[in-house]
């Protein structure tokens, strides 16, 4: 019964929040101490995918197969091109996207390359940031 309130809330607490979908939840009690330590334990891993770096090389032959993959979209009728990427060396994970329609990029496309980098480099748990800026 339990587990069922759990899924309800890390439910409630998706719907609530969908722009926090990478957090992980984890249900503790400060009375019994049940999972505090998984708590640490998942900060520290954490913060190691804050920290990771991915190389420019490696990034763009990444990102070229993504957009193989998915349909670039045309805006004002017109083919987005995205030329190349980089990762800027702030925190969070931060991803720069060099193409012509930086302002017409629309969310579901954002979001698709968002979780192509992370089903590619993980970065499970931390905030990705993702900026596109006209080359």
């Amino acid at each position: 019964q339990d587990g069922a309130r759990e899924e309800d809330y890390v439910r409630l607490l998706r719907e609530r929040i969908p722009h926090a979908d990478f957090a992980p939840i984890v249900f503790v009690s400060a009375k019994t101490g049940q999972n505090i330590e998984q708590i640490l334990t998942m900060d520290i891993a954490i913060h190691s995918e804050i920290l990771k770096r991915i190389s420019t090389p490696q990034l763009n032959k990444s990102v070229e197969e993504f957009l193989q993959r998915g349909n670039l979209p045309r805006i004002n009728g017109k083919q987005l091109k995205i030329y190349y990427t980089s990762q800027s060396r702030g925190r969070p994970p931060t991803f720069i996207f060099h193409c012509n329609y930086p302002d017409g990029i629309p969310e579901h496309y954002k979001r698709y390359l968002e979780n192509s980098l992370r089903g590619r480099f993980g970065f499970e748990g931390a905030p990705v940031r993702l900026i596109f800026r006209k080359r």
